[in-house]
């Protein structure tokens, strides 16, 4: 199964990763930072309604007929609810379970809001309609998680006020009507945004996973780049160095990397520019003024818009040794044969002259053997030494 690798955010290095099997993502569960954030704004949101809600009772707010019915109840509930969302804002700091904070803020909306529907009339003051924004700030927040429960308490809560407002004389039984409609919308507002959040998840698992492999395939050319022999540089549009091998770095004798070409090295933004206006090719030969070598660049199109380059490198010293390898290799390969074709009439020379000595034993035939086979030994050790240095 394919590994994928990304970039711990810890880190700061490019070498730590953590490892992530390709096709997986993190759990929906996982609450994040982001999370908690989200939830603080909501919070303050709560805030700034509560605020609302204690400015309505003065002067400035009476127009809004908030409380009509029981101004103290009103003010009191206010209170206390401003009171409750800047306890929340200070738990927030602790956090905890993000789930028993969220459904803490969510039944403190609905108490809240029901009391001060009681306290103004009824459905007639149009309050309900605020907790159509607490689930759906719930659900966004919570991506979905126990919205139905939210909406469903919502609506018993306002029912249930609306029934106290029937039995006690002060609206009629056929305006049920109006608080079942915002019920429904309550409900309404629940699946369509948990759809929405599940689709936001579905989403940010195809991102986070999109991610891991980008961050894994950046990393592989990191490495392809880093272990190449000839040096490699990439450019972008802007002309900043976006990744640059040690060998391109000795060749420019600079760091190079996030870092504009044109600084670093001159003569090669020159090169670049000529390939790009097309009055050069894609190969040339410059020498580094900086590092006093000279090199065999080739430039590749990237691939990207706004014109960013490969840049290929080739030291030109290290091409001469290469070469001087080559033909050493060559010679010995050679010098090999040539022992080795050397020593085979070299064999026959030996072994005539000893048949010689055996068919007559004379003296002076003897010591012409004998010179035969001392020369003939001698140059059996000259071809030893040959492919003895060969092999070398």
């Amino acid at each position: 199964m394919a590994i994928t690798t990304v970039q711990n955010s810890t880190a700061g290095s490019p070498d730590s990763v953590l490892p992530l099997k390709a096709g997986t993502v993190r759990p929906a569960a996982a609450i994040s930072s982001a999370h908690w954030t989200s939830l603080s704004y909501f919070n303050i949101y709560r805030i700034a309604l509560a605020l609302l809600f204690l400015l309505s009772t003065t002067g400035y707010g009476k127009a809004l007929n908030f409380g009509g019915d029981h101004p103290r109840l009103f003010l009191s509930v206010a209170v206390v609810y401003l009171a409750t969302a800047i306890v929340f804002q200070i738990l927030l700091v602790w956090r905890g379970n993000f789930r028993a904070h969220l459904s803490a803020h969510v039944v403190a909306d609905v108490c809240a809001i029901t009391l001060l529907q009681h306290a103004s009339g009824g459905h007639e003051s149009g309050l309900a309609l605020m907790l159509v924004i607490s689930l759906a700030g719930a659900a966004v927040v919570g991506q979905g998680r126990m919205i139905l429960f939210y909406a469903s308490l919502a609506t018993i809560a306002i029912l249930s006020e609306h029934l106290a407002q029937v039995l006690s004389g002060r609206a009629a039984a056929a305006t049920f009507v109006h608080p079942g409609l915002v019920s429904a919308a309550y409900f309404a507002t629940a699946v369509i945004t948990n759809r929405l959040a599940q689709r936001v998840l579905a989403n940010e698992a195809v991102a986070r996973e999109r991610g891991v492999r980008l961050a894994n395939q950046y990393r592989v050319n990191e490495l392809i780049i880093r272990d190449a022999q000839d040096g490699i540089m990439v450019v972008d549009p802007a002309g900043v160095i976006q990744q640059c091998n040690p060998e391109a770095q000795a060749l420019l004798g600079t760091q190079g990397r996030g870092l504009r070409l044109d600084q670093q090295s001159p003569v090669l933004a020159q090169a670049l520019r000529r390939w790009r206006e097309g009055t050069a090719g894609a190969r040339q030969q410059i020498e580094f003024p900086e590092s006093g070598r000279r090199a065999r660049i080739r430039f590749v199109d990237a691939g990207v818009p706004g014109g960013g380059a490969i840049i290929y490198l080739e030291d030109e010293s290290k091409l001469e040794e290469r070469a001087r390898q080559l033909k050493l290799a060559a010679l010995g390969r050679l010098t090999a044969n040539i022992a080795h074709e050397i020593r085979n009439p070299l064999s026959a020379i030996v072994h005539a002259a000893d048949l010689l000595n055996e068919e007559n034993r004379a003296p002076q035939r003897a010591r012409l053997t004998r010179i035969i086979r001392d020369n003939a030994a001698r140059l059996e050790r000259m071809v030893q030494d040959v492919l003895e240095l060969n092999r070398r």
